[in-house]
Order: structure tokens, then sequence, then C-alpha cells
């Protein structure tokens, strides 16, 4: 309010000595009992004029108080502030608490008994106003049990008067985890606030809640709740309306609007949904037999674009967003969940939540993702995605392959990623292989080979960020056959990343040979070089239960990332050879295949100066050891480093 200038503080000085008041002396407050919100033992004043307004009261305990008391101003018309203070010298600038809301005030304190409290009421010219101080009023609401969206156990306010409404709840063991506690603002404006065993405040003094909620309009909030354990807690909500507000307040189980069975198409979809006042609207489906996986969709209320915000999902029991113990897995925007987080068949629901402010509009799209059956080694040539980023592909691999290659070629700027598994769909989070390459110009590649490749149904899943075109290729990987001693430049796979298969295959050339040596040059850096006899070898990254964690899988019997390998105790057989890389294409690399040459030294009086090895190398060399030297018999050899 306005403040008066002039004499008004030394006028607030004397107020405690001499109590200048415009009407009458001190007034004593009768204590009021909080049997109703708007007070039974109040103080209405007769007087218009402004000026400063004393009051006294002693406080007391009855069984309503819950430790509190309150003073409320009611001002009917014109403007008036509330000050309390234990000094009879209460002022404007000298106060233990203050309201100074236009139109009503309240405060609530602490309650000790047998106190005497000073009350101040600071008027306009022209206010019309009234006072009354003691226990708070509290309601008991009875729990809602979560069965109709606009909940059936519902308090609607009829006190108009605005100010601190003050709600007393115990918890009953919710359904499915959670509670909520929603304030639906039918005119004017009101905000909520909780808090567990005490009673929640918003006073000059300060501030003490748990939870709460400001909005314009609606206001609410859910809490994860055990249910098994949950039951029996005592919490206090609190209202702040304005004056002349309207308002229906509900506090029990959280509701879900049931989806029904997970369809093939659109009808398992939400249509258009509304954030209501509690934060969080509830979904649950349950997932037939025949689903592969399950596709979730958050768009905005048009249905024609993705909402970028986060969405849970929980089986069996309402996710709530406070913790990750509390919701199984979340995405923003969209996701495809997969088994065997997904049980199809189970009966029991999967729930999905999406938080949001109150009145926020979306529509859900929840439906069976679907499958697109392919031939082995066929082709696929201008595929595209867009609105939902994920595209599934079913392929049968025949019996006794030595190795196969799924690549994905980005077309344009964008930037497909891929994902592999045997019998079950594949996502980000679980799979048997993915390769996710940062890069609109290089393809991603993925090799698998036994014993963890063996015949059956493969399903390839593509996905991205951003819509995205491509062609997919799978197929037996192209293998160059090389001689033991050559040197070949690398034309497969360039720019890629993966592998490239190299074999060696004549036995003679590698009889009498003392050793293997293997050396890339004009390479990437960190490129592996991997060997294994009589199969392809092979390495790849996956990820499982729905965790970000990568995790690889590999099989060879040696390799390197030094750019060279060596195998000095090297056997004549049929050699697969195989160059890595999974985060950078390949490139054309030369890889040079040869036997080590030892270094022919005498066996006696040989001295070499310091010779510098790569790590984890080997440097060999030849010494023939004679029956004597010198005219002497050998009776031992020394070598010294």
């Amino acid at each position: 309010m306005k403040r008066k200038t002039g004499c008004f503080f030394i006028c607030a000085l004397f107020v405690g000595l001499f109590d200048p008041r415009p009407v009458g002396a001190q007034t004593n407050l009768i204590w009021d009992p909080g049997t109703t919100q708007s007070g039974t033992e109040i103080f209405t004043n007769s007087s218009t004029a402004a000026g400063s307004y004393l009051f006294s009261i002693t406080t007391q305990t009855t069984p309503a108080s819950a430790g509190y008391w309150r003073s409320v101003l009611k001002v009917e018309s014109g403007e008036a502030d509330l000050y309390v203070s234990q000094n009879i010298g209460v002022a404007t600038n000298y106060h233990t608490y203050r309201s100074e809301q236009t139109g009503s005030d309240s405060i609530m304190q602490v309650l000790s008994a047998g106190q005497t409290w000073y009350i101040l009421v600071e008027a306009e010219e022209g206010a019309e106003w009234s006072l009354f101080a003691g226990d708070i009023h509290l309601t008991e609401l009875v729990w809602d049990p979560g069965t109709a969206d606009a909940g059936t156990e519902v308090f609607t306010n009829l006190n108009t008067d605005g100010g601190a409404y003050y709600f007393k709840i115990t918890t009953e063991l919710p359904d499915l985890a959670a509670w909520r506690t929603a304030l639906d603002v039918v005119g004017g404006e009101a905000d909520l606030y909780i808090k567990q065993n005490a009673l929640p405040y918003i006073n000059s003094g300060g501030q003490s809640f748990t939870d709460s909620s400001t909005y314009v309009g609606d206001d609410g909030f859910t809490r994860y709740l055990s249910n098994t354990s949950g039951a029996g807690q005592a919490w206090y909500i609190l209202v702040l309306a304005e004056a002349e507000s309207t308002w229906n307040l509900l506090s029990g189980d959280v509701y879900a609007e049931d989806l029904g069975v997970l369809a093939a198409d659109d009808s398992s979809g939400s249509g258009l949904a509304e954030v209501p006042p509690e934060g969080i609207r509830y979904f649950k489906t349950t997932v037939p037999a025949a689903a592969y996986a399950w596709r979730l969709w958050l768009q905005d209320d048009k249905g024609s674009s993705t909402l970028n915000e986060p969405f849970y999902v929980r089986h069996g029991l309402a996710p709530h967003p406070s913790s990750t113990s509390y919701y199984d897995r979340t995405r923003t925007g969209q996701g495809l969940l997969v088994p065997d987080y997904l049980v199809p068949g189970s009966a029991t629901y999967y729930l999905v939540g999406i938080p949001g402010e109150p009145g926020d509009t979306f529509q859900l799209d929840s439906r069976q993702h679907e499958i697109v059956d392919e031939s082995y080694n066929n082709p696929l040539v201008g595929q595209s995605q867009s609105g939902f980023l994920f595209k599934t592909y079913r392929i049968t691999v025949p019996p006794e392959q030595i190795a196969w290659e799924v690549t994905v070629v980005p077309v344009g700027s964008t930037n497909p990623d891929m994902a592999v598994r045997l019998d079950k769909v594949p996502n980000a989070f679980n799979n048997d292989v993915f390769s996710e390459v940062d890069s609109t110009l290089v393809s991603d590649s993925i090799t698998l080979v036994p014993p963890s490749l063996s015949d059956g149904t493969f399903y390839v899943t593509i996905y991205g960020d951003d819509a995205f075109d491509f062609n997919i290729l799978n197929h037996e990987p192209i293998i160059t056959q090389i001689d033991f001693i050559s040197s070949t430049l690398n034309s497969d796979k360039i720019d890629s990343v993966g592998w490239t298969y190299f074999a060696v295959t004549d036995i003679g050339q590698q009889l009498g040979q003392l050793g293997w040596l293997l050396e890339l040059s004009s390479h990437i850096p960190g490129a592996e070089i991997a060997i294994r006899r009589n199969f392809v070898p092979g390495r790849w990254n996956y990820r499982q239960n729905g965790n970000t964690t990568v995790y690889q899988t590999s099989h060879n019997d040696q390799s390197s990332t030094l750019g060279f390998l060596q195998d000095p105790d090297h056997e004549a057989d049929i050699w697969y050879i195989g160059i890595y890389s999974p985060y950078a294409a390949l490139g054309a690399f030369t890889l040079d295949s040869g036997s080590h040459t030892p270094v022919e030294i005498p066996m006696d009086g040989y001295t070499n100066s310091t010779l510098s090895l790569e790590p984890k190398s080997y440097h060999f060399y030849h010494v023939t050891v004679p029956a004597q030297t010198n005219g002497q018999n050998v009776l031992g050899w020394e070598l010294r480093m």
C-alpha cells in the first residue's frame, strides 16, 4: 500500500509510548477457537478513518491449534495492512511479522500459550475492515482413491475471503506408489504448499514447506509414496488464496488413464491430453504377446511434431521423476521400448508419466512398433525416416556364414545410427551390437562373427536425432586375399567405420617363416589390427538393460592398436586379418605383411649400441653357437642387456 509521509515515523514511535489512535483506546481481542475459516470472535471496525489501530491478545492452546495461531485482517474495501509484535511499540517499521498484501492480510506463527502479542492495523482513509486472532482453522481431507481424473473426494471451497486455508491429510497405501495433491482454481488465484508433520507457512518472518506450486491458475504436485509402507503419514496443506477466489482441492492416489491394450495403430494413443493440476499426466497400458516393441512418441497438441520434453515409464507402478529408483526408463520426446524390459503378454500394466505445467496440452502416440521384413544380401537404397525416428528391419541370416556385415550409409546431411540384435528388437540401450558415428559423411558398419554369429533371425533398428535418409547393406563382408609377404592398399570401406578384412590362405608361403609382422601406414590413429586362425576376427560395442554403459565383445587370437602386430611363434595355416575402427572412417591405409628377419650377430664379442624399441614390440637376433671359439670348447653363453 502507499505509505504516509511527514510525521508518520514520529507517530509510530509514539504508539509505544502514548498510544495516540484515531478511534478509542487499545482493544483486547478475544481468542478465536478456529472453528470456522472466517472466525467467530471478530472485531469489526466501525470507523473508516485512516490511522494506526492497536490490539492485544493473550495466546491460548486448544485441540485445534496444531501448534500455530493466526491473525486475520479482512479488508472489505479500501486498503489496510497488518503488523504483529510482542512489543507494544509495534509499528510499520518495528514488528516481528507483517503482511502488506493488497486487500486482506493474514499472519501465521508458532503458538506458545500465555503470551501477550500486539497487533497493529495500519488503515488508509475509507478502509472498511475486521480483525480476529486465534487458532487456525484446520480441515481434515478424505483420501481420494484416484479412480477419476477430477477426483471423488474433493473439497469445494465456499469461503471467498481469501488468505490462508489449512488442511490435513493422512496417507493411505497408494495402489501405484504415488500420490497427488491438486488445487483446481476455478476463479481468481491461489497457490499451494505442503509439509509433513507440521504446518507450512509463508510470512515475513520466513517460510517453511516441503513442496510448493505457485503457477498462475491450477497448482499441485505428486510425490512418491510406498505402496507397502506409505500409510499413516500426516501431511499439512496450505492454500494461499486471493479474495473472491474459488477453488477445489483433493489429495490421494494418482489417477492413470487406461489406454487399453497396445494396438498396432494409433487407437491406443491418448488423443489430445492436458497436464492436470498435480503436474503429471499418467497413462497405463498392457502389451499383447504379438508386440515386438513399444513405440512411444510425445507430440504437440496437434500431433504434428515431436514435443521434446521428458517422460517416464514404469512397470506395474506409477513412475516418479524425483528419483531414478522410482522409474524404469526415461526418454525425451520419443522412445522405443524393447525386450527384455518389455514383456509382451504380461498382464501387468505399464505406466507412463508425462510431467509439465498445469494446462499444458499434448498427444501421446502409444502403439506397437512396426517391423519391416527384408532379405539377406539384399541392398536397400533410398530409405528414409521422419516423424518417429526409429525403423526396424527383420533379416534371416542363413547358416554357416563366416561373418555378417551390416552397413548404413547416410544420404545427404543426415546421421542415422544402428543397433542389431538376435531374436529381439534392439534399441540404443538394449542390443548385441551398435554403431553410432557422429558424422553425416561416414557410414556406420558392424560385423558379427562366430561364435556370436549364428544362423537365425536378426533385427536391425536404424535411429537418429533428426529425420534421416540412408541406404542399408547386409551381406558377407569383402575379404581380400593377400600373400604372406605383400603390401596392399585398402580399397574397401574407405568412408566407413567398422572392419575391413584380408586373408592369407597359402600355407606353403608360411612354411619356414620364423615369425609374422603386420604393419599399417597412412592409417588413422588407434586403428586395430587383429588376426584369427581359421575364423574372421571381430570386435564390437554393445549396451544392455537400458543402461548407457558401453560393453565390448571380441573374437581374435591377437590384436594391436600400435600400428603393427608381431606374431613371433607363427604357425602356418589359414589366417584372417582384420583392420578395425569404430569411430572414424578407415581410409586408404596400406597393410604390409611379411616375416621377421632376425639380425645375424656373432657368438663372441658382439656389442650393440642403444636400440629404441616400440612399446610391446620385439627385436630379434640370430646367433649360431659354435662348438669352440678361439680354440676353446664353449662351456656356456652369456647375454647382457
